[in-house]
């Protein structure tokens, strides 16, 4: 159910992104991805983590853990 939810662990607590946070957080990716030319297949998740970590935690870029 939790991977059905997309839900993300923070701290040993199962939390759920509201669908347009979520949103948001795709469409900083996609939009870096483009722009660093990264294929979307291998986008390297420290590199994201740190460029978009002016806007966004570190566990809503990397998504869920389940």
């Amino acid at each position: 159910m939790l991977q059905r939810y997309r839900a993300v662990e923070v701290d040993g607590r199962w939390c759920l992104l509201e669908p347009q946070f979520e949103l948001d957080v795709v469409e900083s990716l996609l939009a870096l991805a483009v722009e660093r030319e990264w294929p979307f297949d291998a986008v390297p998740v420290a590199a994201a983590v740190a460029e978009l970590a002016e806007t966004f935690d570190e566990i809503s870029v990397r998504g869920p853990s389940v």
